[in-house]
């Protein structure tokens, strides 16, 4: 498993971005797409560093200035100095909260939104956006009461906790977009770590327009909320929501462009592409076959190999985002542990079957 294990960290790394950057006299390549003038990169998420210090290899005497995001705790020495080395006082490396916003989070969002500002109106930005950044790079007492509510609702998903990120957050949902020239071109390029790789749900779209304004009102309503929140809540919520979305009419969607270049999708592929290599014989599952509580997941997908078997050794890769349902005292591990367990119980006494379940977020 090891060299499969290897292909599939290289294939959801940060140093993916590398791939597609590349210098052009005055100007930087980006994705197929040429952005003129000085380049300014603005980078956010869990990956953030592995992806800057990707780009800042690539690019640095294009780099006019950075600034990036990451998960507290998680900077490592080798990257900063890397970048420092660099880049020196041209990039600004800030720590947010996470997986819960907290002040360290309002500093990092008020950071971005001055960088926006500084950005010129002849100049390009490249944005590298992972996971994490809903909560790394914004906090005001309203979101997080109303998301708290959200989560406590037990009726609740990611899609509906993005909602009310993007409709009411200074930064997400393409506010952070508002605060750049009208002339500036924004390349963005991502790691995603959602079901169904949508730009706009990766860090809760903080370089890309929302496409649901105003929409999580109703969600709230539907769900009881609106009503448990006092009367000066609903004005402000509201309030945000109308000058968020108006802010959001204003921005031309040609200036934005975006790629997705990592995710769990990609790195099945190249799984089951290195191992074809190695001459096993390959079974890819369709597109988020891991899907729903952990442990019932495990034991859908080894029915399914039983049920449709092969002659010689064959490697089934299958990949999406499972749930755990916590109970009244849980205990330790995630995901992949439920799934590895009850995987073991199902194959129990068949050496037949063997299985490695892993994640590529974070």
């Amino acid at each position: 498993f090891e060299p499969l294990i290897q292909r599939a960290i290289e294939s959801a790394h940060g140093a993916q971005v590398a791939h597609y950057v590349k210098p052009v006299h005055q100007a930087t390549l980006v994705n197929g797409q040429l952005l003129p003038g000085p380049l300014y990169v603005m980078a956010l998420g869990k990956a953030s560093l592995s992806m800057m210090k990707a780009v800042v290899s690539q690019l640095n005497g294009q780099i006019e200035a950075g600034i990036c995001v990451a998960k507290q705790g998680e900077i490592l020495e080798d990257d900063h100095q890397f970048l420092l080395d660099r880049m020196g006082d041209r990039l600004s490396i800030l720590a947010g909260n996470h997986p819960v916003s907290g002040a360290d989070s309002q500093h990092a969002g008020d950071a971005l939104i001055n960088f926006a500002r500084t950005v010129p109106g002849n100049a390009s930005v490249l944005a590298l956006v992972s996971g994490g950044g809903s909560a790394l790079a914004d906090h005001d007492p309203l979101m997080s009461h109303v998301r708290t509510a959200v989560l406590n609702s037990g009726k609740v998903d990611i899609d509906q906790i993005n909602l009310v990120t993007r409709d009411i957050s200074r930064v997400h949902g393409g506010q952070l977009l508002t605060y750049l020239p009208e002339s500036v071109s924004v390349a963005s390029l991502f790691i995603s770590d959602v079901i169904g790789d949508h730009v706009h749900d990766v860090s809760s779209g903080v370089f890309s327009l929302s496409p649901t304004p105003g929409q999580s009102i109703h969600m709230l309503q539907e769900l009881g909320i609106w009503s448990g929140l006092d009367r000066s809540e609903q004005q402000a919520y509201q309030e945000r929501v109308t000058v968020n979305a108006k802010a959001l009419s204003q921005i031309d969607p040609q200036r934005l462009t975006a790629r997705v270049v990592a995710s769990s999708r990609v790195s099945a592929k190249a799984v089951a592409k290195e191992a074809e290599r190695s001459g096993l014989q390959v079974v890819l599952g369709p597109e988020e076959a891991l899907h729903g509580e952990a442990s019932l997941c495990a034991k859908r997908l080894i029915r399914s190999i039983r049920q449709h078997p092969h002659h010689g050794p064959t490697l089934h890769v299958f990949e999406g985002e499972m749930l755990v349902n916590l109970g009244a005292s849980p205990g330790q591990g995630g995901r992949c542990q439920e799934a590895a367990l009850s995987a073991a119980m199902e194959v129990a006494g068949d050496a037949s079957i063997q299985g490695l379940f892993w994640g590529t977020d974070g």
